[in-house]
């Protein structure tokens, strides 16, 4: 692969400046209680400390006395958010299309401190994906299904589920169902392939407590390698992962939510927003949750310190081999070898063939130009899309139809 990429490299500099990148037996009676009281104070009211006082008391008692009584403790809660808010026919149609695939997620990950967020069901097994800082510290994790109301919710409902699988370096978790029921809608995920800026994109989860709501927003960027940090973290345990930045709007309990294309792809899990600026949100990408899924165990910051990718550099050139199976899948090249990054070159699906290339031709941080294989009239070309006031809108369209590097046609835009 390392031969292709180089190669192709070659000719393409030839006209680039410089190129670029239910409750379920054997959970113990706390956990199911502490559960269920978490769930309540996320909406209980002054009038209602008096059953979220009886759903803690009864952890001791049968379990058909424990069913009463949480369906009484839970009736407060909210309604999901009306369907009707959606924008259009196309999004109410996507809506109800993906929305049963996206779950509400309650976890204890410290003795009082209780977590919300959102997951996206992947199979019919039970495995839900969601982001690694909802379920941090937890010993299980509490799963419902959508729902119109909370008030006739049965102990059968809440599905318990087990933490399968940790990605702490990109905030990501795989969990899974002890007893799954039947028929779940499972979510499909995308690729990166055709994730272009201005893309039109949309999420569901339950922000703020307002359950299964739906927002839409568009693409505004998309980032590898991005790093970023929760809270107090120190600066050498940041976090890592491909982001696509939107204008999405998302708040507290969207984490762990999908982020989907109009095809009802998930292309991101929606994971953090930049609280110092407005419309700053950023999804961990669906290349890092492919990675993530193909890789066994987890990836902690421990784990990783001890074990990095392999890395080989040559010149400006630099190789990785992200999921480990020695072959190049991704060559960032810094062509005058002045430290800074000039082009990205990737291999998404590890087949050997550059999926597409990203150029910073004035270095600057920004990706102004980007290179895809697409299909024109059943033949493969390369198609060129540069955005040279990097207003994340291509200006123009090269078209490369013999993929030798040289652009056989312009389009503009």
């Amino acid at each position: 692969m390392r031969s292709m990429i180089t190669t192709t490299l070659v000719a393409l500099i030839l006209i680039v400046v410089t190129p670029e990148i239910s409750f379920a037996a054997g959970l113990s009676d706390k956990s199911i209680s502490e559960f269920l009281a978490g769930v309540t104070e996320l909406d209980a009211t002054a009038d209602d400390n008096a059953l979220v006082q009886e759903a803690k008391s009864i952890s001791t008692k049968g379990e058909a006395q424990r069913a009463s009584a949480y369906q009484q403790a839970l009736r407060n809660i909210k309604a999901p958010s009306d369907v009707s808010t959606v924008r259009g026919e196309k999004e109410m149609k996507l809506y109800e299309a993906v929305a049963d695939g996206v779950v509400y997620i309650g976890s204890y990950v410290g003795p009082d401190d209780f977590v919300i967020g959102s997951g996206s069901i992947l199979s019919s097994d039970g495995l839900i994906l969601t982001n690694y800082h909802v379920i941090e510290g937890a010993d299980d994790v509490g799963v419902v299904f959508r729902r119109e109301s909370f008030d006739d919710l049965k102990d059968s409902e809440i599905y318990i589920s087990d933490v399968e699988k940790v990605d702490e370096i990109a905030d990501l978790a795989l969990i899974k169902i002890r007893y799954p029921p039947p028929q779940m809608k499972t979510l499909k995920l995308g690729t990166m392939k055709d994730v272009r800026v201005g893309l039109d994109v949309h999420a569901i989860g339950h922000p703020d407590d307002e359950y299964w709501t739906y927002t839409f927003g568009y693409i505004s960027q998309v980032r590898l390698g991005y790093q970023w940090q929760y809270g107090n973290e120190m600066p050498s345990n940041s976090r890592e992962a491909d982001v696509v930045q939107t204008q999405t709007p998302i708040n507290p309990g969207n984490s762990g939510g999908p982020l989907f294309n109009d095809n009802q792809e998930i292309i991101g899990i929606n994971s953090f927003s930049n609280s110092d600026s407005e419309g700053l949100n950023f999804a961990v990408a669906a290349s890092t949750i492919q990675e993530f899924l193909d890789r066994a165990g987890d990836r902690t910051f421990a784990s990783s310190a001890s074990a990095a990718p392999p890395v080989e550099t040559h010149g400006g050139y630099t190789y990785f081999d992200r999921n480990n199976d020695g072959l190049t899948d991704i060559v960032t090249i810094d062509e005058d070898e002045n430290g800074v990054i000039d082009s990205v070159w990737v291999d998404e699906d590890y087949d050997g063939e550059t999926d597409y290339v990203l150029v910073d031709r004035d270095e600057n941080g920004e990706v102004d130009a980007r290179r895809d294989t697409e299909m024109i009239a059943g033949v493969p070309v390369y198609v060129w899309r540069f955005d040279d006031d990097e207003d994340g809108t291509p200006d123009v369209i090269g078209i490369d139809v013999d993929q030798d590097g040289t652009i056989d046609r312009y389009e503009q835009q």
